[in-house]
């Protein structure tokens, strides 16, 4: 399968790499993308490094795994607006706490330091 890159700017913003099976070598790469003008867009590649015969350092790839961060973790508008939400609503019960706390009269405070003498009146 063919990406389609023409144009193509990369800033790699890391990169890790772990010998494995067969003297192969497996390198997981990660940084931003920019193909035909478009914005740039986050991304993770991984591939394997197989030994090409019997030539010292030379290899091809044996596996390649590339995705577009947005394509895994991407919010859509709609989750955006369900995360919105909830933090509004997490908000609002945490001013209600809040109101009902500054609600304790006089009595409530004394019940609350008989029952936790730890309470602080």
């Amino acid at each position: 399968m063919s990406l389609q890159f023409n144009e193509c700017r990369t800033k790699i913003r890391h990169v890790d790499a772990h010998a494995t099976l067969n003297d192969g070598v497996v390198v997981q790469v990660m940084g931003e993308l920019t193909n035909n003008g478009q914005p740039m867009r986050k991304f993770m590649q991984t591939f394997v490094l197989a030994p090409e015969g019997s030539v010292p350092n030379k290899f091809y790839v044996h596996n390649d795994i590339f995705r577009y961060e947005d394509e895994v973790f991407g919010e859509s508008e709609a989750e955006l607006d369900e995360d919105r939400s909830l933090l509004e609503m997490l908000c609002s019960m945490i001013a209600n706490i809040e109101e009902e706390k500054v609600k304790l009269t006089e009595e409530g405070r004394k019940e609350l330091f008989i029952l936790f003498p730890s309470f602080e009146q």
